[in-house]
């Protein structure tokens, strides 16, 4: 089976939970959660893109292993059923790099798109690269705030999606 598939999450003091966003370019499918601890459990509660509610917990937890079961409720969450369980351990092998970031980044990145879908995959593959930028934002006020800033574009997940990293202010420089 084809599951190649990247997780963004970031922590959102508004709400005091995980916002999680699950995307699958393999499946085209993406989700969207909210993840909170729950007892000695992390569980992400939310929707696929096909409006199924999806409920998926983290338990089991030790510093060096974790199971995982992921649910789909079709009936607003009255039942749910298993769609997929997995377990997971530390891993002892080690990329080039050093640490848990360098082991993303072996796993994450690709060189270009594959070759089967290149040409529709240049919409935004032509932005590739690292870029330095100019923004303005009108605030309430009417007044105009600018400031430079930088963006990184680069294949990911074998090639098969294009990530950014939107950076304001540009690093090394004052924050406006």
């Amino acid at each position: 089976f084809d599951r190649y598939a990247t997780t963004v999450r970031y922590f959102d003091p508004t709400i005091n939970a995980w916002r999680v966003t699950w995307i699958n370019p393999a499946q085209n499918y993406v989700a969207t959660l909210i993840a909170r601890p729950r007892g000695r459990e992390v569980v992400m509660e939310g929707s696929g893109d096909d409006g199924r509610q999806l409920r998926w917990t983290f338990m089991e937890l030790t510093p060096n292993a974790f199971s995982w079961r992921g649910e789909i409720s079709s009936d607003s969450g009255r039942t749910w059923w298993t769609a997929q369980e997995m377990s997971g351990r530390r891993s002892a092998s080690k990329p080039a790099g050093t640490g848990p970031s360098a082991s993303l980044m072996d796993a994450l990145l690709a060189n270009g798109p594959p070759p089967d879908n290149a040409a529709a995959l240049k919409l935004f593959g032509q932005f590739a690269g690292s870029w330095d930028t100019e923004l303005s934002l009108p605030n309430g006020d009417g007044r105009v705030t600018r400031g430079e800033g930088e963006i990184h574009f680069g294949w990911v997940l074998e090639g098969r999606a294009l990530q950014d990293i939107w950076i304001f202010p540009k690093r090394g420089t004052e924050a406006g």
